[in-house]
């Protein structure tokens, strides 16, 4: 499918973690496809990560056998943005930082830098 399409289906209620018989939702899908800017847009909105199909397979797993190195290192970002937020508080309290967090900037630039170098490949 589209990114338009993806959008347009997020937008209207469609869940970004629904799977389908074999366990596999969108962000499964669009790995094994190897299209990098639906897992960005599924990211984006909130798809599991950690989720496993039938085969026990997360999306990373199913990117490292598929050697798509762009997906696997967005997903690995996206990953460790995941654990940054969970062990970086305020005060040194877990839970959500700052927008303006030094490790939000961060995560921010570096997620830049890679969404620019894949529009320019395109």
């Amino acid at each position: 499918g589209s990114l338009v399409t993806c959008e347009f289906l997020l937008q209207n209620a469609a869940s970004v973690n629904q799977p389908d018989a074999y366990g596999r939702g969108p962000l499964h899908h669009a790995t094994t496809l190897g299209h990098t800017g639906q897992v960005c847009l599924f990211l984006k909105r909130g798809a599991s990560q950690n989720a496993v199909d039938i085969d026990n397979k997360t999306p990373l797993a199913i990117a490292v056998e598929a050697a798509n190195a762009d997906i696997v290192t967005l997903l690995r970002l996206a990953k460790m943005n995941d654990e940054m937020r969970e062990s970086e508080g305020p005060y040194g309290q877990s839970g959500q930082y700052a927008a303006n967090s030094h490790t939000e900037m961060q995560y921010r630039k570096c997620m830049q830098e890679f969404i620019s170098r894949q529009l320019e490949e395109t």
